[in-house]
């Protein structure tokens, strides 16, 4: 049986995000800046969506690709964090891992991501390329 998400593209000011289900990845492509004063409004429903989605399908993966990502503040950050905290507390039976595709030549990412794998190793990696 072939699975299916429904998570509609997300565009506000320069951000964007876009979800695609590659056999059973979850791809999530983000690109653009975070720098809204109340980031937690549009992303956080957003993240929730993915969440509910990914252990709606049963996948088990998520490629997360912030290459395109220049900046993000502080409260997007903390967006993603609730997100990952949400999936670490998630049990056995619905548990998914997280690949994140940076770029630590960019600034927020060099700092950032290593603390997302800090705050869950084991559902938090590095991927190599992105396909």
């Amino acid at each position: 049986m072939a699975r299916t998400i429904t998570i509609p593209p997300l565009a506000s000011g320069d951000l964007k995000i876009a979800a695609a289900l590659d056999g059973e990845i979850l791809r999530i492509k983000m690109s653009g800046i975070v720098d809204m004063r109340d980031p937690q409004t549009i992303l956080n429903p957003y993240w929730e969506k993915v969440d509910k989605e990914i252990v709606s399908a049963g996948l088990q993966q998520v490629e997360l690709d912030v290459r395109g990502v220049d900046f993000m503040n502080s409260s997007g950050i903390i967006c993603m964090v609730r997100w990952i905290t949400q999936a670490k507390a998630r049990a056995p039976d619905e548990a998914y891992h997280i690949v994140v595709q940076h770029e630590p030549a960019i600034g927020w990412q060099k700092k950032t991501i290593p603390l997302f794998l800090k705050l869950a190793p084991g559902l938090v990696t590095l991927g190599g390329k992105a396909t």
